[in-house]
């Protein structure tokens, strides 16, 4: 009788390992992605403090070769999405800044920057391809640009206005559609 009760003590220790010990650690790695998935209501997310209102210039890569400086888009809203191909909310929110890119392109000159961060060039094309992203798609592998607006958080979102200063900066979780489209409308259009 004892030895059956042992053996059933024994079995709750990998259980009790798992929710005591390595469940909680999850919570204590510097984790970049948030655990909340956004809210299809639309919230009044506060900005990310930036040390700069003027957008600080930078130089890319396309996945093709092609250099773009973000100096070269002064006089247009400009929407700066970093993300990697690893992380779940950037896959839910980049499809929706496609939608929105796709809507205000012409009506609002809007340009969009995919800025993919710690991601291959292949992972890059296949992330492109399997969301059918018609924007310029960046790699910032070793995070150098990315570092110089945030210190840690994906997804990521900067909005520059026309005179080339950030209007807004957000990354704390993917946000909905009626979000982006909420800023947009109140930071750069």
């Amino acid at each position: 009788m004892k030895n059956v009760k042992r053996r059933r003590l024994f079995q709750y220790i990998p259980l009790f390992f798992f929710v005591f010990v390595l469940l909680p650690g999850c919570f204590l790695v510097d984790n970049p992605y948030q655990p909340n998935p956004p809210s299809e209501t639309p919230t009044n997310p506060t900005p990310t403090p930036y040390v700069s209102p003027n957008a600080i210039d930078f130089t890319l890569s396309d996945l093709d070769g092609n250099q773009y400086s973000l100096s070269e888009f002064r006089g247009k809203p400009v929407l700066v999405a970093f993300f990697s191909f690893l992380c779940p909310h950037c896959r839910n929110e980049m499809p929706r800044i496609q939608n929105l890119y796709v809507k205000y392109k012409e009506s609002q000159n809007l340009v969009v920057l995919g800025v993919g961060v710690s991601s291959s060039i292949e992972q890059l094309r296949q992330f492109q391809s399997q969301y059918g992203l018609t924007f310029p798609i960046l790699n910032d592998y070793n995070r150098d640009v990315y570092h110089q607006f945030f210190s840690s958080g994906i997804p990521a979102i900067l909005l520059i206005n026309k005179s080339g200063e950030v209007a807004y900066s957000y990354n704390q979780s993917e946000l909905s559609q009626v979000e982006i489209e909420n800023l947009l409308n109140r930071y750069i259009f």
